[in-house]
C-alpha cells in the first residue's frame, strides 16, 4: 500500500511539473493573452451634456500598442465612421471635440508579442445642445480645396414653427456658398417649405460670397399631406447648405441673427445657436 502511495504521488508531482513547463514553454505565462480596459470616459449609455469626450485605456503589459475608432450610430443603430481605426501606437488617450448631438461607439484594440485583444467597446449619447435653438450637423466638416461638402440647419425642440429669419456668416476667404436649399423634416412632415430669396440666382450667391453674409426668410406651407398640421415641432433639418473649399484655413459659421414665429406670427424664444466650423485642407 505505501509503494501504491508513493507511486501515485510521483505521478502527481511529475504531472504537475510537466503542466507548468509546458505552459512556460509554450507561452502560456511568458506571454499572456492581451488584457486591455478603459480607465476613464464616459460610462457604457452615459448622456453626456458636453460635445467633447476624452477617452483614456491601458494594457496589461508596457510593450502594448492601441488603435481606435469612432463610430456614429442613427436612429436605427446602424454605425457610420466618425473617426476611422487609427494604426497601433503607443497612444492611450484621445479627445474628441465638437460632437454633433447622437449615439457613439467607441473601440479601442490592443496588440503585444504578435497577439491581437478583442476589441472592447463604450457606447455613449451627446445631448450637447438644449433647445428651443437652432444649430448646424455637422458640428465641424472638414473638405479639401475645390471640394464640396453639406451642412445642415438643424432646429433643435422648437414647439409650432410656422417661419424664421436666419442670418448666416463665414469666412469668404476659406469657403464659397455653392447652395441653399430646402431641409428634410419639412416634407417629412407633409409641409411645403419657401425660401426667400432665391438663391439659384448667381448674383444672390455672389453677393453672399463677396461679403460672407447672407440673409434669408422661410416659411412652411399647409399641404394636402400635413393637414391639419400647419407647423413645425421636434428637432431635424430645415435648411441644407453646400459650401466648397476655397483655400486652406478654418472658418466658423455662425448664426448672427434669428427670428422664430409661430403660425399666429408671435416670436419663440429660444436659446442661443451653436455655431459651425468648416476646415479646409
Amino acid at each position: 500500500m505505501k509503494k501504491i502511495k508513493n507511486y501515485l504521488l510521483f505521478i502527481i508531482i511529475a504531472g504537475s511539473s510537466f503542466i507548468w513547463d509546458s505552459c512556460t514553454a509554450n507561452g502560456i505565462v511568458d506571454n499572456p493573452p492581451p488584457f486591455l480596459q478603459i480607465t476613464e470616459g464616459p460610462a457604457e449609455g452615459e448622456i453626456v451634456t458636453l460635445d467633447r469626450v476624452t477617452f483614456v485605456w491601458k494594457g496589461s503589459g508596457s510593450d502594448f500598442l492601441f488603435k481606435y475608432r469612432l463610430m456614429y450610430l442613427d436612429a436605427d443603430n446602424i454605425p457610420t465612421t466618425y473617426t476611422d481605426w487609427t494604426q497601433y501606437s503607443k497612444e492611450s488617450e484621445i479627445s474628441f471635440a465638437n460632437l454633433d448631438e447622437g449615439k457613439y461607439t467607441f473601440e479601442v484594440q490592443a496588440t503585444a508579442s504578435g497577439i491581437e485583444s478583442p476589441a472592447i467597446k463604450r457606447i455613449f449619447t451627446v445631448n450637447s445642445i438644449i433647445g428651443p435653438t437652432f444649430s448646424f450637423y455637422k458640428v465641424k466638416t472638414s473638405i479639401a480645396v475645390n471640394q464640396r461638402d453639406s451642412i445642415s440647419v438643424w432646429m433643435e425642440d422648437v414647439d409650432s414653427l410656422a417661419g424664421f429669419k436666419i442670418v448666416l456668416t463665414f469666412d469668404r476667404n476659406i469657403v464659397n456658398l455653392v447652395s441653399v436649399r430646402t431641409g428634410q423634416l419639412p416634407s417629412v412632415k407633409g409641409l411645403s417649405q419657401i425660401i426667400l430669396p432665391d438663391f439659384s440666382d448667381v448674383r444672390i450667391l455672389g453677393n453672399a460670397n463677396n461679403t460672407g453674409r447672407f440673409e434669408l426668410n422661410s416659411a412652411f406651407l399647409m399641404d394636402f399631406a400635413s393637414f391639419p398640421a400647419n407647423s413645425l415641432s421636434g428637432s431635424g433639418k430645415v435648411l441644407s447648405l453646400v459650401f466648397e473649399g476655397k483655400q486652406a484655413g478654418t472658418t466658423n459659421l455662425d448664426i448672427s441673427n434669428l427670428e422664430l414665429r409661430n403660425i399666429k406670427g408671435q416670436l419663440i424664444s429660444f436659446s442661443t445657436p451653436k455655431s459651425g466650423k468648416i476646415v479646409v485642407n
